[in-house]
């Protein structure tokens, strides 16, 4: 394993501790998005190396902070993944139902049940053709529709996808982190149910002061179909949000 410094006058140089990066850190870390230099506010890496950015809000170190002025390189792009992320000033919810080749599923997607690996089909249909482009974005062999993972509720959904005849998701469950398999970390306890409670903003006057709001939402993450990134991220399964801020009335 490797470190480089962060930040300071030995950026991106290899460094042992933090005392090798002057005004920066020393980190090992897989960063997949270049940092915005918070001394500089300029891009360290990626398209937008040395132009102007604005950081975003983060610890101060490691990878830390990005922000969207820096993009990753387009070929570490692994797609536009879709995401159904609706958010709520209430409470939602979302309860796993248990399919009959796996327990305990929230988003289920066609898949082969001995090998646990997943279909791709143009615009995500059982009926498309086989496609092996980047999720989520034009495909050619799809004559310009998206290449997608095949979202499923019953393994009927999945009659007509050769190969791929069972609905389910990578692991059973939601948010463990150990191996459901392991007999040393079994992850008995796996979520069932996931609830998440927001809170609206309240009444609000026209130029009057912000009010605090969460806003919440739970949804299913489709695969990226890059091992390494689902492996590591447990895809396809669900997630969940908060996100706290403000609200206010402007004139």
């Amino acid at each position: 394993e490797t470190a480089a410094c962060v930040g300071g006058a030995n950026a991106n140089l290899g460094c042992i501790t933090n005392a090798d990066c002057p005004s920066g850190s020393c980190s090992t870390f897989i960063q997949s998005c270049p940092i915005c230099d918070p001394t500089s506010s300029k891009c360290n890496a990626g398209p937008n190396d040395g132009l102007a950015c604005t950081p975003g809000d983060g610890a101060l170190g490691g990878e830390y902070p990005t922000s969207h002025d820096c993009p990753p390189p387009p070929a570490n792009n692994l797609g536009a993944l879709p995401i159904a992320f609706v958010l709520d000033s209430g409470t939602v919810s979302k309860t796993s139902v248990d399919l009959p080749d796996q327990a305990n599923v929230f988003c289920g997607f066609c898949k082969n049940k001995s090998l646990n690996t997943f279909a791709r089909r143009c615009n995500g249909l059982a009926s498309g053709a086989a496609c092996t482009c980047a999720v989520g974005v034009p495909c050619a062999a799809c004559s310009g529709a998206p290449c997608l993972p095949v979202a499923c509720t019953a393994n009927t959904d999945c009659a007509a996808v050769t190969g791929f005849v069972s609905c389910g998701q990578r692991t059973s469950g939601a948010f463990c982190s150990g191996d459901p398999t392991s007999a040393v970390n079994p992850c008995s306890d796996l979520a069932r149910t996931i609830v998440e409670t927001g809170a609206p903003a309240g009444a609000l006057t026209t130029g009057g002061a912000a009010k605090p709001a969460k806003l919440v939402s739970i949804f299913c993450i489709p695969l990226t179909f890059s091992s390494l990134v689902d492996s590591a991220a447990d895809l396809p399964g669900p997630g969940a949000v908060a996100l706290q801020g403000t609200t206010q009335a402007l004139p």
